[in-house]
């Protein structure tokens, strides 16, 4: 079983992604990141009945015993979301079409279209 934490959990790609993680057979959805439903259970912040999974205001607090990373939050912040996971020995997959912003920042370090 494949442990995973998921940024942006409650936002608009984020919330049937939780629902799909939560349904896989080989995954476990351990933890979620949103502000502004920070502290509370992810169903209930899902309108839902309680899943038993944490919801975390940031990134860093949610990674104890992950083993994988999705980002699904803001462009401005992903780059940050990422490195603070890998920093902490976490697998990563943030959403497809930003890995090259992540992978290649521009010449001031900044993402290339954030």
């Amino acid at each position: 079983m494949v442990r995973v934490v998921l940024g942006g959990a409650t936002g608009w790609t984020g919330a049937p992604l939780a629902r799909a993680i939560r349904a896989s057979d080989d995954l476990e959805l351990v933890a979620a990141v949103s502000r502004q439903h920070a502290g509370t259970d992810l169903g209930l912040a899902l309108g839902e009945a309680a899943w038993g999974v944490p919801v975390f205001g940031m990134v860093d607090a949610a990674l104890d015993g992950a083993d994988v990373y999705v980002d699904y939050t803001s462009h401005a912040v992903v780059r940050a979301h990422v490195m603070a996971a890998l920093a902490r020995g976490v697998h990563t997959d943030p959403e497809p079409a930003r890995r090259q912003r992540i992978a290649q920042p521009g010449e001031d370090g900044r993402d290339r279209f954030g």
